[in-house]
């Protein structure tokens, strides 16, 4: 009979619920975060957010897009506005100089804007100005008014203001200053009409004056006397 062989014990495995300590020195491996994988290569890494810091401390930038250069024929103009405007092509020529800083710029458009305006007011003054003087010179030409006739005219109608009384007089003549429309033919006329109104002397009666009454009549009204 052959002598048996005895098979050595399988060493027994510990319960899943059980895990070895790690020895005494020894450090173990940490799980790879998102950013150390993609850094690493892996390919089923997820990228990290945009803006997040990565392993080098640097945030994640976007390449910015590059900028659109100025065209001035691309312009939406204001009606009114064409292209060869002398103002549009100060306003043009500022924005596309390259050589301009941009306070410079900025300070080219400001004086720009501001000459501008200054233009347009002077332009609506002396347009005022050049109304008021030919509706004077009308006046001053017209047959019922005007001629030999204006002082006489102007005369009259100061009296008829000073009628309105010392307040009312005064800011009646402050409003046709302020609107010009003391120097108006048609104002001019239609205050003279009215002040001859005002001027003209009354109705005089036809009726003759009765003789005055003697002296016997007086005293003695009840006697007759021949």
């Amino acid at each position: 009979m052959a002598d048996s062989v005895v098979a050595a014990p399988a060493t027994p495995v510990a319960p899943a619920s059980q895990t070895a300590e790690p020895a005494a020195g020894v450090t173990p491996a940490a799980a790879p975060t998102p950013s150390t994988a993609a850094a690493a290569g892996d390919p089923a890494a997820p990228a990290p957010a945009e803006g997040v810091k990565t392993e080098l401390g640097k945030p994640s930038e976007a390449k910015p897009s590059e900028a659109v250069p100025f065209d001035a024929t691309k312009l939406i103009l204001p009606e009114g506005m064409k292209a060869d405007d002398p103002v549009f092509k100060d306003f043009a020529a500022t924005f596309a100089d390259d050589k301009l800083d941009e306070q410079t710029r900025g300070q080219k458009l400001i004086d720009l804007y501001t000459n501008q305006v200054k233009g347009l007011k002077d332009a609506q003054m002396q347009a005022w100005k050049t109304t008021n003087e030919g509706w004077v010179n009308e006046v001053k030409s017209d047959p019922e008014i005007g001629g030999a006739k204006f002082e006489t005219t102007k005369t009259t109608i100061a009296k008829a203001i000073d009628s309105l009384g010392p307040e009312l007089s005064v800011s009646f003549r402050q409003g046709l200053d302020a609107t010009g429309a003391g120097n108006h033919p048609a104002i001019w006329k239609g205050l003279a009409k009215m002040a001859a109104l005002l001027t003209e002397g009354g109705h005089v009666s036809g009726n003759p004056a009765k003789a005055a009454p003697d002296i016997g009549s007086t005293f003695f009204p009840n006697s007759k006397m021949k």
